[in-house]
């Protein structure tokens, strides 16, 4: 699977980092609305795939509580990921993750895994943003988010 990603990766001729021995690919995205980085773990044991979305910032601490009711607001209405924060170092991420079992996984598999994972977190950029250094409540900044993306 490590490596059906890692031509998946090449036939998209995106620039990535690939740590064997763990089976980890480090991913630099320049999105539409700002910069982050993608972490693809292959569990080859547990026959997982899990893709990380790394949010830039870390969420200062007295933003923290509401940070978690923006997010959890945010994955009500998600079919595929979740998003997740640290509430020790405030880092937030996007995960999406697929059990393969015995199954073949093909590239639109991939793609819908890859595709989902990033265009979240990068419709999702500017509102985390507005949130931090903004004075909206996580209600008004998750309703400003809702209303950007219909």
């Amino acid at each position: 699977m490590f490596k059906q990603i890692i031509n998946y990766l090449k036939e998209k001729d995106w620039i990535y980092t690939s740590i064997e021995d763990k089976t980890v690919i480090i991913l630099g995205i320049s999105g539409k609305n700002g910069k982050f980085q993608c972490i693809i773990n292959v569990q080859k044991l547990d026959k997982k795939i899990i893709l990380f979305s790394m949010f830039s910032s870390n969420i200062p601490e007295n933003k923290r509580v509401g940070m978690a009711e923006l997010i959890t607001r945010l994955n009500y209405e998600k079919f595929l990921g979740n998003f997740d924060m640290d509430f020790e170092t405030g880092q937030v991420r996007y995960k999406t993750s697929i059990f393969y079992g015995d199954s073949l996984v093909n590239d639109d598999i991939i793609d819908n895994l890859i595709m989902t994972n990033i265009l979240t977190m990068d419709s999702s950029l500017d509102g985390l943003m507005q949130y931090i250094y903004g004075e909206l409540t996580p209600q008004e900044t998750y309703l400003t988010m809702v209303s950007a993306n219909e």
